[in-house]
């Protein structure tokens, strides 16, 4: 009995020290300054708030200077890439202030520093805050006297955005060193961008993607030929995408221009002629749809299936918007004897007069 006794009495004692140690003076809030030059040297600034008990007998048992230190000690890690290190510290300023609301609650503001060199070869600066802090970090990035955008709050075990260093060393001082943090902070594609992506390629400024449309269109008298159609030419667009992605994602500007005046020579010869043989019609029109996927300006495939098939879906989509247009407007007539002779060998002549124009012009002088 008298050992519980003992056993209690010891917790209490354990509990009201603890107690009044967390009654005692106490960080607060914490805001850091991180500076980074391109001659290679760093500057740290740290602004710490610590509050006092309203009992200054409290306040006796931690001091502000000793509070500053444990965080500073206990709370934060600094790396350069994966390796921790312990900036020295210059001595702690202390600056008095009273809380405008509360005249009784006396906060200490602290402020150190500390400087010195970036490790030879270091590619990234982060700051981690232990799991067993209750204080939040604020910090604000500079870079060659250029702050960056929005600061850093990192809250119990979390480690701050990579902050790149890769601009320190280099010659030419022009620039926003923040490039790569704000490429970093772009959100990901998804797949709504990859469906506007595929539908404003077919409606690009030009018109010659909804031109190819419509000739491959055009001649097909049933729904089932202009399904099979446009899903080869689909087919195609992917095909050639994913190539273009597979070897290197662009080409060259000339090549960029020709490609689709050649897919729509070959798609008005294909008209006109009249192709008997099914299967060379739609051979055409793979190799046209190919032709127009060589010809993208961005390379989706490097970015994912996700952001690929999305891209290719909003192609598709406007292609099944056009064939439902034009079977509104001139379905009805495609079943005449007509149709073919009037409209779509006039259309057909007309485009590859146009694609022909389009060639020649972009070899004149000046262009």
């Amino acid at each position: 009995m008298g050992v519980g006794r003992a056993g209690l009495l010891a917790a209490w004692i354990v509990c009201s020290i603890l107690g009044e140690r967390l009654s005692a003076h106490q960080i607060s809030a914490v805001a850091a300054q991180a500076s980074f030059e391109r001659n290679g040297t760093y500057r740290f600034h740290l602004s710490l708030d610590v509050t006092g008990s309203a009992d200054p007998a409290m306040n006796e048992l931690i001091s502000p200077e000793e509070a500053a230190l444990n965080y500073l000690r206990d709370a934060l890690e600094f790396r350069f890439d994966d390796g921790a290190f312990t900036p020295s510290f210059g001595p702690l300023q202390m600056v008095q202030r009273k809380d405008p609301l509360d005249q009784t609650d006396e906060t200490v503001e602290l402020e150190t520093h500390a400087t010195g060199h970036i490790p030879p070869g270091a590619k990234a600066f982060q700051v981690r805050l232990s799991p067993e802090t209750e204080v939040a970090l604020v910090m604000r990035v500079e870079k060659d006297g250029i702050a960056q955008r929005r600061a850093q709050t990192l809250f119990a075990g979390e480690i701050s955005r990579p902050i790149d260093l890769s601009f320190v060393g280099e010659a030419v001082t022009g620039g926003d060193p923040f490039e790569k943090e704000k490429e970093a902070e772009k959100p990901a594609p998804t797949v709504k961008d990859g469906l506007r992506a595929g539908a404003a390629r077919m409606l690009a400024p030009g018109g010659r993607p909804a031109l190819l449309l419509l000739l491959i269109l055009l001649p097909s008298v049933t729904w089932r030929q202009s399904g099979a159609q446009l899903l080869l030419f689909s087919a195609g667009n992917l095909v050639g995408h994913l190539f273009l992605g597979g070897n290197g994602g662009a080409l060259a500007p000339w090549l960029v221009e020709i490609l689709p005046l050649a897919a729509l020579l070959g798609m008005s010869y294909a008209n006109v002629s009249r192709f008997q043989a099914r299967w060379m019609r739609l051979v055409t029109v793979t190799l046209a749809g190919a032709l127009l996927g060589l010809a993208s300006h961005h390379a989706e495939a490097s970015l994912g299936w996700s952001r690929l098939l999305s891209y290719h879906g909003g192609l598709l989509g406007i292609g099944c918007a056009v064939a439902f247009v034009l079977w509104l407007v001139i379905g009805p007539y495609r079943s005449t004897s007509w149709y073919q002779g009037r409209l779509v060998l006039p259309l057909s002549v007309g485009v590859a007069g146009l694609a022909l124009f389009w060639l020649v012009a972009m070899f004149l002088p000046g262009k």
